[in-house]
């Protein structure tokens, strides 16, 4: 049975009998004014059911895509929810098609905001990061030149792209931009946006407190008729974090009021993320059997709605099923769900590095842009003053001249500074902030190009992949803090075994490697070894908590692997798991009889 209660039709039937009432006024009046109260009335109404309705809102899309508008105003309006409803269908592109429709157009400036904030949020689940987030900055840009509850609106969602893409106290500090009234002076769709963008950001802090609580139950309560998407997102950020306290019970019973309701909105990433609760939840009560059922609701949700987008929530699904279905001893079941789940987590990893790197690519073009136009306006400064200067009598001259000369070296001192920092920020880029070795994206050029020259002057190239063991349990018990700790004093002892010439970088999570230019298989073998007993050694009393530290490793050469980098990369990690499936801390070396039999039957 499951829990809840059916939700009334009245409102639907009330809308019917309003939507009828304005049609019947057109046709009856006859007149051109009476046709303008029916056109407007039809896009408000559509309006208003974006987030209240779904399901009526695409029916009644579907009528206003064929009125006749008579002005450029309501048709930009008309392709702004035509953009909204392909978005809710799935349609993407066609949904980008209507957004740019409305940016092209002449329409007034609020609802061209609008759509270049609906489109950057679309860019997001689209993994457009980079565009989305300048649209973001464009759009910021442009706060101070609105209207209060156009520069509200322009915070709420600025905020929601940045949560999207990780940047949780980015989101915080956008959102202190409101005054602190905003329940007060915001519109009742913009209040309930408000409310559930906050709880996503507190969430993600893990600031929800008491206060924090209370503010969300309100506009839970406050929204919950009139905007129920908001509401229910907002409740759904209560519920996780009572799911993350373990207290299942309370979180149950909430869902248990709560879960028709959802599933009647149809909105797949909410209908999902209540279910992995529900099942995280149902798991924490001991009802077994009703836990692996809505993990595996959640499951095929997701893989109905868009194979290509990985949530939390989907990966904890996933893990949930595969754990319950080892419990009843369905192994092949649950092998099959880890395994999945494994290649999800790295697809997410990389994700989320790609998040991380849009966004320092935008701050860096921001930065340089602005750099750029201060330089412009010291060099037109200096052109005006030239022009003035000009114009005095001769007797002035040596007057010009020395102040051309102290301005060309204020230029030249700002051009250093920019270019400093321009060397900054790209090294920042190139760098993993937390360990200090090189980032993926930097690892993968600087290898690839290594791997070319090695090629043409035949020299053999070492490549060690490691993971690190049981670091989520590490994680999960200790905290992150002492989990970062671990990683960067691993990065440390990878530093100080390697020796001058090698490349070593974080590729995500807690995966490392090491590139070893002019060096063979053996010599890669050994300083692998030395690595693993140096990560094996790290005394952790540091933390305050004494626990193991190992890590297992994979090794390979271009004798092997050949010069392809993802060939290297490949066999370096079968090996890594190979290492991991025999126990963990130790050293796997790539066979060469394997391989040799590979190339055979190939």
């Amino acid at each position: 049975m499951i829990p809840g209660k059916k939700k009334s039709r009245s409102h639907s039937f009330s809308r019917s009998i309003y939507k009828l009432s304005i049609i019947l006024i057109g046709i009856l009046g006859g007149l051109l004014q009476a046709t303008e109260i029916t056109y407007i009335e039809e896009l408000k109404i559509a309006n208003h059911l974006r987030t209240t309705d779904p399901q009526q809102f695409l029916q009644q899309v579907n009528y206003i895509a064929e009125l006749e508008l008579p002005d450029k105003e309501n048709k930009a309006l008309r392709n702004y929810l035509l953009g909204y409803a392909e978005a809710l269908r799935g349609n993407s592109d066609q949904s980008i098609n209507y957004y740019q429709k409305v940016i092209g157009s002449q329409a007034n400036k609020p609802l061209v905001i609008r759509a270049k904030l609906a489109l950057a949020n679309l860019l997001v689940l689209n993994k457009d990061y980079v565009k989305s987030l300048e649209l973001v900055r464009e759009v910021l840009s442009e706060a101070n030149t609105v209207d209060d509850s156009v520069r509200h609106y322009i915070y709420q969602v600025a905020a929601i792209v940045y949560n999207e893409v990780g940047q949780f106290q980015l989101a915080e500090q956008t959102l202190s931009l409101l005054p602190e009234n905003s329940e007060q002076i915001l519109n009742v769709k913009e209040g309930c946006l408000l409310a559930a963008v906050q709880a996503q950001t507190w969430y993600e802090l893990a600031k929800i407190t008491t206060k924090e609580q209370r503010q969300i139950e309100s506009a839970y309560t406050r929204c919950r008729e009139k905007e129920p998407v908001y509401a229910l997102s907002a409740k759904f950020y209560l519920i996780a974090d009572k799911v993350q306290k373990e207290e299942y019970l309370a979180a149950k019973q909430t869902i248990d009021e709560e879960i028709l309701a959802v599933e009647e909105l149809s909105y797949s990433y909410l209908t999902l993320g209540y279910y992995t609760l529900y099942a995280l939840s149902l798991n924490g009560t001991g009802d077994k059997q009703d836990a692996i059922d809505y993990a595996k609701k959640a499951i095929v949700l997701g893989e109905k709605n868009n194979r290509e987008t990985i949530t939390t929530w989907l990966l904890e699904a996933y893990y949930l099923s595969s754990q319950l279905l080892k419990e009843r001893g369905e192994f092949d079941k649950a092998l099959g769900l880890l395994e999945e789940y494994l290649v999800k987590v790295n697809r997410y990893k990389n994700d989320q590095s790609s998040k991380q790197l849009a966004y320092q690519l935008v701050e860096h073009e921001t930065e340089s842009k602005q750099q750029k136009i201060e330089q412009l306006n010291q060099q037109n400064e200096l052109l005006k003053l030239e022009q003035e200067l000009a114009k005095k009598d001769a007797t002035n001259n040596r007057l010009v001249l020395a102040l051309v000369i102290v301005l060309l070296t204020t230029l030249a001192f700002w051009t250093y500074r920019i270019k400093r920092h321009q060397i900054r920020l790209r090294k920042q880029s190139q760098t993993d902030q937390l360990t200090g070795l090189s980032s993926r994206h930097h690892f993968y050029e600087t290898a690839k190009a290594i791997l070319h020259r090695s090629e043409q002057e035949k020299q053999d190239v070492g490549f060690i992949l490691f993971d690190m063991d049981y670091f989520k349990s590490v994680n999960d018990k200790y905290g992150h803090l002492v989990g970062d700790w671990v990683l960067q004093k691993t990065a440390e002892v990878v530093k100080a075994s390697c020796r001058q010439n090698d490349l070593a970088g974080r590729l995500g999570g807690e995966e490392f490697a090491i590139f070893l230019p002019a060096c063979n298989l053996k010599k890669a073998e050994q300083l692998a070894e030395i690595c693993r007993k140096a990560v094996s050694q790290i005394d952790t009393s540091e933390t305050g908590y004494r626990f193991d530290v190992s890590s297992s490793f994979g090794v390979t050469s271009t004798e092997l692997s050949g010069y392809d980098f993802m060939d290297l990369i490949a066999d370096a990690d079968k090996a890594m798991y190979s290492a991991k499936s025999k126990g963990r801390n130790q050293i796997v070396v790539v066979d060469g009889l394997v391989k040799d039999f590979e190339k055979l039957i190939s």
